[in-house]
């Protein structure tokens, strides 16, 4: 069983749809927030989502309603910036071929004591924000962890920073052997618009 606490201060070929960033394609600079640094932690497995393509190798199992883009991928064409970690990212909203994308990446963890343990989630993050208005939840085992909806000072375009930047940690009390953790974004409730998010260096 999985108890959740959330502590407040906080296909390669079938992938050939056009993602943006925005729906006009036209992007603004972002503020310059805290760079992230270097952290010695460990990660969770393919943490920097460095296995591949959802279905592609990748340990992370991965929703959309945009399903003719794929959203693990080099940010570096699109965004014009590289990931945090490594050479691939997980990219969370933005738009398909017009269509806001609400999506979401999934991994199966084992706990690091089958008894009881206290585990701080962080990520790596950019964001780019066009309506302030998409929302991020964090789930483990279906059961909501932690929401934030984006916000106009969390466009970050350019910057990395920290996930504890946001609205606080997210504190996972497990006991048992293994819990589902997921990262959900929903669209913009208008069904127009979407916010950004990329992210990288889950640990």
């Amino acid at each position: 069983s999985v108890r959740v606490v959330l502590v407040v201060a906080l296909s390669a070929a079938s992938a050939q749809g056009a993602k943006a960033l925005t729906r006009d394609g036209v992007t603004v600079p972002g503020s310059v927030g805290t760079p992230a640094g270097d952290r010695p932690v460990g990660l969770v497995n393919d943490g920097s989502f460095e296995f591949g393509e959802c279905d592609f190798g990748s340990a992370w199992t991965c929703t959309t309603n945009a399903p003719a883009c794929g959203w693990i991928l080099d940010p570096s064409g699109i965004w014009g910036y590289p990931a945090y970690d490594g050479e691939l990212v997980a990219w969370l909203g933005g738009f398909c071929n017009d269509l806001p994308n609400s999506n979401s990446f999934c991994q199966d963890l084992i706990s690091p004591d089958p008894y009881w343990h206290a585990w701080q989630l962080d990520w790596a993050f950019m964001g780019y924000v066009n309506g302030a208005c998409s929302t991020l939840r964090i789930t483990v085992d279906g059961e909501e962890a932690w929401r934030y909806t984006m916000r106009e000072w969390d466009h970050t375009y350019g910057t990395w920073g920290y996930s504890s930047q946001l609205d606080g940690e997210v504190v996972i009390f497990t006991y048992g052997e293994s819990f589902r953790l997921c990262f959900e974004w929903e669209a913009c409730p208008d069904g127009v618009d979407n916010d950004n998010m990329l992210i990288d260096y889950v640990t």
